[in-house]
């Protein structure tokens, strides 16, 4: 399996709890159209369907009416035994903070991959590996595991599912990229909007785009992210009262295009930099996902 990367996705949603499979050659991500029949090297379907497509993951595991914490995540990394395959993880936000061990996005720490404080996610945080995160936690049971004073310990509060205490968790847990590319849209088309409502309105009404009601307040979902990112650079030529806001959506855009996908561009740099600038000259504030995108894409750097 040495030409070959392993991705395991864990995912919870409609009561049911899943652990999946895709093996992925590296460079192997095209459809072959090049021939009409089919050969034992170019694998199984591989005319059909992508290596990183639902039609080539193995289920590992799906257990319903299961919740998604600390419990339950644990036992079935375990029972698995996931570590021994020595994999890249794809998960959500919170998912991945329950595999790492720490407590949720309200939290002083809530970083998964840096120790950054929720107070300065504009700074950059130590990394956090396997070993510091499981020092923190027997640190914090020692204390005598009281939730309030978890912030003393960055908030490890649960012993990670990993086990090779030198790794970075950057080095094992992906960001999730749908999630960076829903909190980073819909957090400055929040601020589009405190700013100048119907320039706002008007952006998403070019773009054939409209919010729906999730969770309770309207978002855009992971669609309508990529259709407005995709039509960013023409809203460029006509927009006046927002335009400081299209520009950061379009130095995301650059971001998106150079870091997510199976081929890192060489300006990936410049575009994550430029993203960050832009972002902090108009002072909005930083959440985890916008953090995530210019500071723990550093894996990069």
């Amino acid at each position: 399996m040495s030409n070959h990367v392993l991705k395991i996705g864990i995912d919870g949603g409609q009561g049911f709890l899943k652990v999946c499979l895709s093996v992925q050659s590296p460079g192997k991500n095209s459809v072959d159209v090049t021939s009409v029949r089919q050969t034992y090297e170019q694998e199984v379907l591989a005319k059909q369907f992508l290596d990183s497509g639902v039609k080539k993951i193995f289920i590992l595991a799906i257990t319903p009416h299961t919740q998604e914490n600390s419990k339950n995540v644990a036992m079935m990394w375990s029972r698995l035994e996931i570590n021994s395959l020595d994999p890249f993880i794809a998960t959500d936000s919170k998912l991945a903070n329950l595999l790492v061990g720490i407590m949720f996005h309200s939290s002083c720490f809530p970083c998964s991959w840096c120790e950054a404080e929720k107070s300065a996610l504009h700074l950059l945080g130590p990394h956090r590996t396997v070993g510091n995160i499981m020092q923190n936690y027997l640190k914090f049971v020692e204390s005598g595991e009281n939730y309030k004073e978890a912030k003393k310990f960055e908030n490890c509060i649960h012993p990670t599912v990993f086990s090779t205490e030198d790794k970075l968790i950057l080095g094992i847990v992906l960001p999730p990229e749908l999630h960076l590319s829903l909190g980073v849209v819909n957090t400055v088309y929040d601020h589009m909007l405190k700013h100048n409502e119907a320039d706002a309105l008007k952006r998403a009404s070019l773009c054939n785009v409209k919010r729906d009601m999730t969770h309770g307040s309207p978002e855009f979902n992971g669609n309508s992210c990529r259709i407005l990112l995709k039509k960013v650079d023409s809203l460029m030529r006509d927009s006046l009262a927002c335009l400081p806001f299209v520009e950061v959506l379009q130095n995301f855009k650059l971001v998106v295009d150079a870091c997510f996908s199976t081929t890192l561009h060489a300006n990936y740099k410049n575009a994550i930099q430029n993203f960050k600038e832009s972002y902090l000259a108009l002072e909005l504030p930083v959440t985890p996902e916008v953090h995530t995108v210019y500071l723990s894409c550093r894996r990069f750097l």
